[in-house]
């Protein structure tokens, strides 16, 4: 909001205690001797205009944790309510210094939606630290790339990655979802990704629930026509709109029903199916390579 924090040259140094920043560490960091609602409270303490309790449960689905303590919680649940006690503070930005990385996949999808939900209700501008590749394309709108301690540029996040020297593990394709469908005799839901219907697995999904949906950029396969007689139960027409190298894999952005969906292929695939921007392919991909994450976690005894 045009407030300088700190700046060197013209000695400007606000203290930590006046910054109004939410700090999200790497582990949870909750008070082991404080129930969750006596840790989001602890927030609260420090400032006087925050998100209410019954707000923050809402959006995080913390009402059926309140009494309960830390040590009785998974880490997906920690986290969430370490989110919440930032939150409760009232900041004017976020800082989340990698805060998935001690949680596992499954967590992780699920966090990623309360994290979007978390922004589209407040509007807190988040400063995200990830080396994971995925939630930094689901994240973010803009990315800045630093080294020996200075912002050297700053970019589309997928032009960083895919011009990165460094080590990438794979993409995953996260999107938000609500499901539309349930196909009860097949096994399968249908799952609406913006204006894209998706067939993924069905394990116990609700009409109107909301989803956090990925697909492995691996698992995608791309067909110059329209893909017939094939046991694969997604097909969807779209455009190429990028083309990247990475190592010997190639990238391929295709912007299909206002999705962006990233395809891994080999550099040889790429080669022979003669690849360029803006033509038009079909993207498939099998029903069970699809893995959806509902919002809410089982709570644990």
């Amino acid at each position: 909001d045009g407030q300088t924090l700190f700046d060197s040259a013209s000695g400007v140094c606000v203290p930590p205690h006046r910054r109004a920043i939410g700090y999200v560490f790497q582990e949870d960091r909750l008070f082991p001797h404080k129930t969750v609602q006596g840790n989001i409270e602890y927030g609260r303490r420090r400032q006087g205009h925050s998100p209410a309790l019954a707000e923050l449960s809402d959006v995080l689905d913390l009402a059926e944790l309140l009494e309960r303590f830390p040590a009785g919680l998974s880490g997906g649940e920690r986290q969430r309510v370490a989110l919440a006690r930032a939150l409760a503070a009232g900041p004017q930005l976020l800082l989340m210094d990698e805060p998935l990385v001690s949680v596992d996949e499954a967590a992780r999808l699920r966090i990623l939606t309360y994290l979007r939900e978390v922004y589209d209700r407040w509007h807190v501008p988040f400063v995200y630290v990830s080396h994971t590749l995925s939630e930094v394309l689901y994240l973010t709108e803009a990315a800045w790339q630093m080294a020996g301690g200075c912002i050297t540029r700053t970019a589309d996040p997928r032009d960083l990655v895919a011009e990165s020297s460094a080590e990438l593990g794979p993409i995953l394709n996260i999107f938000s979802g609500v499901v539309a469908e349930r196909r009860e005799h097949t096994g399968y839901a249908m799952v609406r990704c913006g204006d894209q219907l998706l067939k993924a697995p069905d394990a116990g999904l609700q009409v109107g629930q909301t989803l956090t949906v990925a697909l492995p950029a691996r698992d995608l396969m791309l067909s110059l026509g329209k893909p017939e007689g094939i046991s694969a139960r997604n097909s969807f027409a779209g455009s190429i709109t990028r083309l990247q190298q990475n190592g010997r894999a190639l990238w391929v952005t295709v912007e299909s029903a206002g999705n962006g969906f990233v395809v891994e292929l080999t550099e040889d695939a790429g080669q022979e199916l003669g690849l360029q921007t803006g033509m038009e392919v079909h993207v498939v991909v099998k029903a069970h390579s699809i893995r959806v994450s509902s919002k809410k976690e089982t709570v644990h005894e």
